[in-house]
């Protein structure tokens, strides 16, 4: 059974197939509970996790009589990692959005 809409589209090369793939493959959550990037982005657990990320616990070998393990500092993010972030996350959610309104129309849904 085919689609009647798509018919036009039988047997032609979709260039772009593989790239809406990577973003709209089976894999993807879709329905009741899926949240697109910029939800995500948003959601309280992720506007601070910069804040757990301030010590980490390394292990090393022991050398001679020292202790396996020690405790590091990383430094803290600088404002402007902060500021590239925010950026990046509302280019690539305009970029989203964008892509959507591109495929509505194309497909009409």
């Amino acid at each position: 059974m085919v689609n009647k809409e798509a018919e036009g589209w039988l047997g032609k090369s979709f260039p772009l197939y593989d790239r809406l793939n990577v973003i709209f493959g089976k894999d993807r959550a879709t329905g009741v509970g899926a949240a697109t990037p910029t939800e995500m982005m948003n959601e309280p657990e992720h506007i601070n996790e910069d804040e757990d990320e301030d010590e980490v616990e390394t292990s090393s070998p022991s050398v001679a009589q020292r202790s396996s393990s020690s405790s590091t500092r990383k430094r803290k993010r600088d404002a402007n990692d902060n500021d590239l972030a925010v950026a990046f996350k509302e280019m690539l959610s305009e970029s989203v959005d964008k892509l959507g309104e591109v495929l509505q129309a194309a497909f009409g849904k």
